[in-house]
């Protein structure tokens, strides 16, 4: 039951930064520029959303995702909380320095800035990073191998047909200062 309680509390906080971010963003948008096609967009908004109503199903009704299930220790479970909460400070962190340029959506927008403060002065995509360590706190956590491992899945997706476009958009636009800002950060963990 505690890891249950842990988890709706998780997401809370979790919603509660994306959206916050994404208002803030939305509100402060001048000429935007997308680097991605509306299907995509929409595809990818389907099945977020989607995910997330299960995630709210999961909240409210647990017994429906029982055939998930796997035997965890309760030591692996605490683990899982850890992680879980260590990476939602480290979303937090993330959005907070990209500030008004935050979106779900590949963009940019007039103003635009090379961020590389905060966890961006090391890494790239921390986001992308934050995300995928989330699912596996929440794996561990709920010791059900589709609320984790279903974000884990999708946000392995999302990098895969992504990640490569994000960043020649961005040597797009910021040209030999991102080629810089590249090789002396790592893509999703810092370079060592």
């Amino acid at each position: 039951m505690i890891f249950h309680i842990f988890f709706i509390l998780v997401f809370v906080g979790l919603m509660f930064i994306r959206v916050f971010y994404h208002r803030k963003a939305k509100a402060a948008r001048r000429k935007v520029e997308f680097g991605e096609s509306k299907l995509n967009m929409a595809v990818r908004g389907f099945f977020g959303l989607g995910y997330i109503g299960l995630l709210i199903a999961y909240i409210f009704f647990p017994t429906l995702f029982v055939w998930a299930d796997f035997p965890l220790s309760e030591w692996i479970r605490w683990l899982g909380m850890i992680i879980s909460l260590l990476s939602v400070v480290l979303i937090w962190w993330a959005q907070w320095a990209l500030g008004v340029q935050f979106d779900t959506t590949l963009h940019t927008q007039e103003g635009h800035q090379l961020i590389s403060h905060g966890p961006y002065r090391w890494v790239r995509h921390p986001l992308y990073t934050a995300v995928f360590l989330i699912g596996a706190g929440w794996l561990f956590l709920t010791a059900n191998w589709f609320i984790g491992g279903g974000l884990m899945a999708g946000i392995l997706l999302i990098i895969i047909s992504r990640v490569k476009n994000e960043e020649a958009l961005l040597i797009k636009t910021f040209g030999e200062p991102y080629i810089a800002y590249m090789q002396k950060t790592g893509r999703f963990l810092p370079r060592i």
